[in-house]
């Protein structure tokens, strides 16, 4: 090998040395760390109607008070909850009413408002002790919170002075309570 060769190669092996231990001497510590903690779930809406009287619930969510078999005379009281299982905020509209089962041969309960007719007042408490009179076409934006219970009770009242013309009379009253979230909304 020549002298030129041989000196070559003596610098390129003194520079590869000194780079390693140049490298070694600007040589630092390193660590990684992870969050793994960083879970995103969304919430749930979950209205519910549940009955405290009798079993008249719908799979919908919407109730059904039905009025059978009922006499001149009558009066009741039937109550169901209305309770926010999710984990969100909510507010609810109520919609629905008195619907006749008729037919052309059956008579309605309501029929000309003549203080003859079957009379439906719906109530509303979220004590349970204090009640107030609504209008389920009126009852819009009730806000409840997460496992919040609101109490509901329908009054009927078959007056005395109904006549024959309510013989075969048939019909139902149906609430539907229609839920949406509160935040962004």
């Amino acid at each position: 090998m020549s002298l030129k060769k041989k000196m070559g190669a003596a610098l390129l092996t003194t520079a590869m040395g000194a780079a390693l231990i140049g490298g070694g001497t600007f040589a630092l510590f390193t660590d990684a760390a992870t969050n793994k903690n960083n879970t995103f779930s969304a919430g749930t809406l979950d209205i519910n109607v549940s009955q405290t009287d009798i079993a008249w619930t719908n799979e919908d969510g919407s109730i059904n008070v039905p009025f059978n078999n009922l006499a001149p005379g009558d009066k009741g009281e039937l109550q169901f909850d209305v309770t926010n299982n999710g984990t969100l905020e909510l507010r609810y509209d109520v919609s629905g009413g008195y619907s006749d089962d008729a037919d052309a041969t059956t008579p309605s309960f309501i029929q000309n408002k003549t203080g003859e007719d079957l009379v439906i007042t719906v109530s509303r408490s979220i004590d349970g002790q204090n009640w107030t009179i609504v209008t389920p076409a009126n009852e819009d934006d009730v806000v409840m919170a997460p496992n919040a219970v609101i109490k509901y009770k329908v009054n009927y009242s078959f007056p005395e002075a109904a006549g024959n013309t309510y013989q075969k009379a048939a019909g139902q009253y149906q609430l539907t309570f229609n839920a949406e979230q509160t935040r962004n909304n």
